[in-house]
Order: C-alpha cells, then sequence, then structure tokens
C-alpha cells in the first residue's frame, strides 16, 4: 500500500521566492533538539542503543519507534507527533548513514569495514523482538543508497564504478527486504516514509541569498528519480499487509516544482534533511486525512 500525502499545491511556493533571512534564521536550527545526546554519529563505537531518556516520554517504554540514518533523525518529530496522537511514547533510533536494511555493507564513502552499521541494525533488532513495539517507522535516504541522485553528485563521492553501485543497490534492497521480513510479524504496523527531494543548494543559503526558485527542484526531474524508488519499496512492502509506503511527495512538491519553503517556513535544514516543522506539519496532514489516492491514516 502506497499512501500520497500532502496539502496539496495551494500556497506551497507563495513564498518560496525572494530573500527571507527570518526564515532562513529559523530553519538554521530547525532539527530535533536531541541530536547530540541521542544520535549516533558515523564514527560512534555503539555497544548499545540510547537510553530511554531519550524517548520522547522520558523513562518510558516505547510503543512507536523510528529507525534509520539521519534523515529518520530528522523524521524524529513524525514518529514522536504520532506517539503524542497515540497517547504513547516513542524512541528514535537513527545513525548516521546507515539505513534501516539488515546486513547493508555501506556506501563507498562511508563503508562499513568495522560492522557499526551492521552492529547498530542488529541492536535495533534485537530491540524490535522485545514485543513491545505497536508502530515502527522506518526511513533513509532512500535516493543515495539506490544512486537516483545526479550522477555529478554520485561521481563527486564514489566515482564511477557501476559494480559497486549495483552492489550497493542489492544490498539496499536484500538488507531492506530481510528487515521486514523480521519485523512485520513482531509489530502492529510498519511505515515506510518514501524519499523526499534533494535541493540544488542549501535550504538556508538559498534563503539569504534570495535565489530560493533557483534553488528548488523541478517536480519532473524528482519525480523521475522518486518513482523507481517508490515502485521498489512498494513491492518490498507488498508481501506484508501491516507493511504502509508513505509518500510524501505531494507535500514537499506542487505540481510544477520542489521549493525550498513553504507556508513561512523552510521545508529543510540543509539541502537534503527535513526540517522539523515540514515534518510536524506532514503528520498532521496525514492525521488529519488529506492522503491522497487512498484511506486516511489513523494511529489505532
Amino acid at each position: 500500500l502506497v499512501l500520497c500525502a500532502g496539502a496539496g499545491a495551494v500556497g506551497l511556493a507563495a513564498r518560496s521566492a525572494g530573500r527571507d533571512d527570518s526564515i532562513a534564521a529559523v530553519a538554521v536550527a530547525d532539527k530535533p533538539a536531541n541530536i547530540a545526546a541521542c544520535h549516533f554519529k558515523s564514527e560512534s563505537r555503539i555497544a548499545a542503543l540510547k537510553p530511554s531518556s531519550c524517548n520522547s516520554l522520558p523513562g518510558v517504554p516505547p510503543r512507536v519507534a523510528i529507525w534509520g540514518d539521519s534523515h529518520a533523525l530528522a523524521w524524529q518529530p513524525f514518529a514522536f507527533g504520532w506517539a503524542t496522537a497515540a497517547n504513547e511514547s516513542a524512541a528514535s533510533w537513527t545513525l548516521d548513514a546507515c539505513p534501516p536494511a539488515l546486513g547493508y555493507r555501506g556506501l563507498r564513502e562511508r563503508s562499513d569495514p568495522l560492522g557499526i552499521c551492521h552492529g547498530f541494525n542488529q541492536l535495533v533488532l534485537e530491540q524490535v523482538k522485545s514485543g513491545q513495539l505497536e508502530t515502527l517507522i522506518l526511513a533513509g535516504r532512500w535516493l543515495r543508497y539506490l544512486y537516483a541522485l545526479p550522477d555529478s553528485y554520485v561521481d563527486s563521492n564514489d566515482g564511477a564504478d557501476p559494480a559497486w553501485r549495483d552492489g550497493a543497490r542489492a544490498s539496499l534492497t536484500s538488507g531492506l527486504k530481510a528487515t521486514l521480513d523480521e519485523v512485520a510479524p513482531r509489530v502492529g504496523r510498519v511505515i515506510v516514509l518514501g524519499p523526499v527531494p534533494q535541493l540544488r543548494q542549501d535550504a538556508v543559503r538559498c534563503l539569504e541569498s534570495g535565489q530560493a526558485r533557483r534553488c528548488a527542484l523541478s517536480r519532473a526531474e524528482f519525480d523521475a528519480r522518486a518513482k523507481p524508488v517508490l515502485g521498489l519499496l512498494s513491492a518490498l512492502a507488498a508481501g506484508h499487509a501491516n507493511v504502509t509506503v508513505l509518500d510524501p511527495s505531494d507535500f514537499f512538491c506542487t505540481r510544477e516544482e520542489c521549493p525550498v519553503a513553504r507556508d513561512g517556513y523552510s521545508l529543510y535544514w540543509d539541502n537534503n534533511h527535513i526540517s522539523s516543522t515540514a515534518a510536524r506539519h506532514f503528520l498532521r496532514d496525514v492525521l488529519a486525512g488529506s492522503a491522497g489516492r487512498s484511506a486516511a491514516v489513523t494511529t489505532r
């Protein structure tokens, strides 16, 4: 099941053009406040998951959790808000450049020779196996892991090695399948958050310089990269009745473009991590029932 959620095109790009230092000033810090204490960096040595003091209700066992990389971190307010709507506590299990894909071997520029990503994902899986979760949310920088970004970006980070890219795609695909096979029978529902646009430049810099329109991505370009990824995520979810792929494309894009800002706030804190305000507003729209072609998502 794929749900397309968003408030439509009305007002989406209304304030995305022109210099706006006030939006930029907020965007710099529009990210989860607990990053330093509750998110793992890629160089971390991880013996255990972050303590329960990092939960949305500190010390309260979670019934909701989000698992993934720094994009999952950016989506944390979505998960915490979901839990709040259900009067539950939520946990955030996130590690830089580590998608929620069991056995994933890592990107070239951040390969995993010490097994940090592998070990982290195993710790998360053991926590899921404890049987406490009702809702598990999976998020990642899917466009990056599946090499659905411009070649200029990929080449600068990975070089031109098609064999490596094919292997990385296969590793992500098989790893995410393994994750879903493990977790779907153990939780009430799994939500996979679909890909978000990557801007041409940093959002804050675009807003400060008055070049927000030039930094925006065309909807056609984003769809060309995102739709195959959504197709893959949907195919992986298809074997599990309790797994939903939630497509945020219509929230972050109009029919013509994917702007930097909307309704007086930046959609990103850099060029690819969504702002906390965007995550909360997307959740608001999902829970309000503006979920595109399918039925509204509820927390129960």
